[in-house]
């Protein structure tokens, strides 16, 4: 199991062209190997030391949102796959339905049996927390995740590596070691073999060819051939003085066995004593069990007994539920109803606050005591904006450090136009939404004397770090259930945790990990909103703001501020000459604004 594993994880990290395709499938197939149907992987930011949902199989809406932003000590998340993460632990809950402390991840909260909490670190770097909920009759335990060690230590490594964007080569294998030939061997005992031969044979010889010299000769040669037999014989009886040393040592091993033989049979006998003893004890505890038997079967009885009587009060239960179901529905369906009604009232009401707070303003306040009211307001520091009101509009300039910006939340003006590329612009982007101003405000870039700007869609701030959440939140201003939306990036883990929660809410996200990716994008996925990290390599996301106004109709921008100075890297990208062919006097834009409304 935990090869195939390993060999799936391997194909997925392989066939993914991007980190977000891999998380799904990994997972899943991690689901399968450990035989549970519900689970999530949470990516861990080493610098706001919190865990962000990244994929998910089977999780509810609230275990989701449990899970989507982890934070040590934080009320919101669930900081248990934290906990584990941090100390290097692997946390196995067992009746976790019955766990005040563990929230309900999946819908069938009560069938819960189990939920696990597995780190994954590639090497001594923390990654990612691996969950895995089991519902009944499934079941978790340390036998089913001990096989899975392996697989889940390359899981990790595959997803720090996707992180990277880098790859490493594999180690190049060694040469096999040399074998060395069979004929050489057989060469050598050919020739062990056939030396005593030889010798015989060239000592025969020389006998042949040596003539008798006498008796005296004879009786040397019979000497010396006695000799040698003396000699083999004296060395058959060594070898046969060998044969005896080795029997004896097999038999001191025989005996040696044969001891431990009977020590064994002693120990039997002593068992089979133990055995007999507890034999009467044995018999005893087989009529106490028995007489449970007996008592058991009567509990039986009664149980059934009681068992007919709660389907009996069930049914009423359910019939009674039935009943109060049909009123609760009725109530609810007026509810909504009256509910809508005083939502338009509200609005009404809201909409002739607001015409009369602007007519006593206008008739009780003075020219010259403070502002006037303005149909258009442009947060920069060019005053040449006030002599491009047109068509009986006024144009109120206010430098992007001005307090008068806080107080828009209240009677927002009929528009808002931002200059980012002013200096302090982003800041009171994050002003203007911060009393909870619904205006709608519109990005350019205008460089300081230069009397044109370059025109782009509605803007929005982002607040470092990401939280899901808060997007969310933003993000329904401008679209609904189905809307196409872009994010352009490096941080991983973020984007990937905001994709996670926007596709939840049923919008088509499509992500870019660089400049050159989000302009291919631009024109085939056509976004409706794009959410930009302004803190890309190279000042790759302050070029990605000019090119939104190449789009027709420019598209919502959702900035993440960087840490460059904002003012000055929008200076330099409108310093190119395509992006000055684009841009258009101020009287021009300030003419075009409402048409975008």
């Amino acid at each position: 199991m935990a090869s195939r594993l390993a060999g799936q994880l391997r194909e997925i990290a392989t066939g993914a062209a991007a980190p977000e395709d891999m998380l799904e499938p990994a997972l899943r197939a991690v689901l399968e190997a450990s035989r549970v149907s519900a689970g999530a992987v949470c990516l861990f930011d080493q610098r706001h030391d919190l865990l962000r949902l990244a994929a998910e199989v089977g999780l509810s809406d609230e275990g989701c949102k449990r899970l989507r932003q982890v934070r040590r000590g934080g009320t919101a998340g669930w900081d248990m796959p934290l906990h584990g993460l941090l100390n290097r632990r692997v946390y196995l809950i067992e009746s976790a339905a019955r766990n005040r402390y563990v929230p309900p991840l999946v819908d069938a909260a009560t069938s819960v049996r189990a939920v696990a909490c597995v780190p994954l670190y590639a090497g001594t770097t923390p990654v990612a927390s691996l969950v895995l909920v089991a519902i009944a009759p499934e079941r978790i335990t340390e036998e089913q995740l001990a096989p899975l060690s392996e697989p889940l230590r390359d899981l990790a490594h595959m997803i720090e590596a996707a992180r990277r964007r880098g790859a490493t080569a594999a180690p190049a294998g060694t040469p096999p070691a040399p074998v060395r030939p069979a004929a050489e061997r057989d060469r050598r005992e050919a020739a062990r073999v056939q030396s005593p031969v030889t010798s015989v044979a060239a000592a025969e010889a020389r006998e042949a060819a040596a003539e008798p010299v006498g008796n005296e000769t004879r009786e040397a040669e019979e000497v010396e051939r006695l000799m040698a037999r003396l000699a083999e014989a004296e060395a058959a009886a060594e070898r046969e003085r060998e044969r005896l040393r080795a029997s004896e040592g097999e038999r001191e091993q025989l005996a040696a066995q044969l001891r431990e033989a009977a020590t064994r049979e002693e120990r039997a006998g002593d068992e089979i004593a133990r055995l007999m003893a507890d034999t009467g004890t044995f018999l005893a505890e087989r009529e106490q069990l028995a007489e449970a038997r007996a008592r058991e079967d009567e509990a039986r009885a009664r149980h059934a007994d009681l068992e007919m009587r709660v389907e009996g009060l069930r049914a009423e239960r359910e019939a009674e539920v039935v009943a109060v179901s049909a009123r609760l529905e009725s109530i609810a369906a007026e509810r909504d109803r009256l509910s809508a009604a005083l939502a338009e009232v509200q609005a009404e009401r809201d909409c002739l606050a607001a015409e009369a707070t602007r007519h006593v303003a206008g008739e009780a306040r003075p020219p010259q005591s403070g502002l006037a009211p303005a149909d258009i307001v442009v947060v920069d520091d060019e005053p040449a904006w006030a002599a491009a009101a047109a068509g009986g509009r006024q144009v109120r300039v206010i430098p992007p450090g001005d307090p008068a910006l806080q107080s828009l939340g209240g009677t927002p003006p009929a528009c808002v136009v931002v200059n980012l590329a002013a200096r302090g612009a982003l800041a009171a982007l994050a002003t203007l939404r911060e009393p909870g101003s619904s205006a709608r405000i519109w990005g350019c870039l205008a460089t300081p004397g230069a009397g044109r700007a370059l025109p782009l869609g509605p803007v929005e701030p982002v607040v470092r770090p990401v939280e899901p959440g808060a997007v969310l939140a933003t993000l329904r201003r401008h679209a609904a259930g189905g809307a196409r939306i872009l994010t352009v990036g490096a941080d991983a883990d973020a984007l990937i945790s905001l994709r996670l929660a926007l596709v939840r809410e049923g919008m088509s996200v499509s992500m870019a990990w660089d400049g050159a990716r989000a302009v291919q994008l631009f024109g085939t996925e056509r976004p409706e909103i794009v959410v930009i990290d302004l803190a890309l390599p190279g000042r790759a996301g302050y070029a990605l703001v000019a090119e939104l106004a190449a789009c027709d109709p420019p598209p919502v921008a959702a900035l993440i501020p960087g840490d460059d100075d904002a003012a000055t890297a929008f200076a330099a990208t409108l310093a190119g000459q395509a992006h000055a062919e684009r841009t258009l006097p101020l009287a021009d834009l300030v003419a075009r604004l409402p048409g975008r409304e």
